[in-house]
């Protein structure tokens, strides 16, 4: 339920590293585009989901005495949180900023140079800004009378410090990703990509949207037992070298392979979400099962459906040139 952005989930990330190697500031998919096409699949899925498990966990009759429990539990934990800070403010401020560097870079990135700038570079200057923005208001009568005082053994506190950094910071996401991006480099440049395409080949026959189906079938049930992040670096080079190699668009095969390495719903150990709730031992295995197998299939066809529609009105399927690495061209 996390592929709604280009950041919701490493396989999309992965996802749109693989064309930003090949594209450049070509890239077909930026992260407006991305936002437009998948937020209705995210909606619509959130939707069956909240549907199938309200209907097979808790059903649909009113229990007044269990949801008050509910709604003082939320009340009192809301009272918890205290009033918003300054800090809350400036982080949220900077995200915001953040979202919409991302949303307009088709048109601020000409202002440069070819490639050099992407995604990662709004992402890598907001967060150097909260090294630098103070956590306090320096407008406020207690900054001021601190600088007016020239108490230099208390120096402003910023936003984001080195050592909060690298106490919170998740380190294991990072190399998880570095690893995934790296296992999708060695898979193009070591040349399994091709080999495997070529082993393929004998199903270059069949109509797009059954090899598109097989494929992301495929990856649907590998993403149960294996990262994503690894499961996705490891097809979307293979479809998008096939892709390629019929003169089509990548994007018609690795979108919905990209989307389907998300869809890790069924075993405790697919997703580290799925293991926090089952480690909770609230659920058995068979509860995931039943509840993850509706929510699989559901995925998987709206996936297909979307890829054979509504990616067709979002993407310029068939205007992006596929013969030559756009990234090699100047504009």
């Amino acid at each position: 339920m996390f592929k709604g952005t280009l950041i919701g989930t490493g396989s999309n990330i992965a996802m749109n590293n693989h064309f930003q190697s090949i594209y450049g500031n070509r890239n077909p998919v930026s992260f407006f585009s991305f936002i437009c096409y998948a937020l209705p699949q995210v909606i619509i899925l959130l939707i069956i989901c909240w549907i199938w498990l309200q209907f097979l966990f808790i059903g649909f009759r009113k229990n007044s005495k269990k949801n008050q429990i509910v709604d003082d539990m939320l009340l009192n934990k809301y009272k918890q949180l205290g009033p918003i800070r300054y800090e809350e403010i400036t982080v949220v401020l900077a995200f915001l900023a953040l979202i919409i560097l991302w949303m307009t870079r088709p048109i601020w990135h000409k202002m440069f140079k070819p490639n050099y700038v992407s995604d990662g570079t709004s992402a890598m200057l907001i967060s150097m800004l909260l090294f630098i923005l103070p956590a306090e208001n320096p407008f406020s009568s207690k900054i001021v009378d601190r600088l007016v005082e020239n108490k230099k053994d208390e120096p402003i506190r910023t936003v984001m410090t080195w050592k909060l950094m690298r106490e919170k910071f998740s380190w294991s996401t990072l190399f998880l990703l570095g690893g995934g991006f790296a296992m999708a480099d060695g898979v193009k440049k070591s040349g399994l990509s091709e080999l495997l395409c070529s082993q393929l080949s004998g199903m270059q026959w069949l109509p797009p949207w059954t090899f598109i189906a097989f494929s992301s079938g495929i990856v649907c049930l590998l993403t149960e037992f294996t990262s994503n992040i690894a499961t996705a670096s490891i097809f979307i080079p293979m479809v998008a070298s096939i892709a390629i190699a019929q003169n089509m668009n990548p994007l018609i095969y690795v979108l919905p392979v990209t989307f389907a390495s998300s869809f890790t719903f069924i075993f405790p150990a697919g997703t580290p979400p799925n293991a926090i709730v089952f480690s909770a031992k609230i659920l058995h295995v068979s509860d995931m099962i039943i509840g993850g197998l509706v929510l699989k299939i559901s995925s998987f066809i709206l996936c297909q459906v979307f890829a054979q529609t509504y990616a067709y009105l979002i993407f310029d399927m068939e205007g992006l040139n596929v013969s030559i690495p756009l990234a090699q061209i100047a504009p």
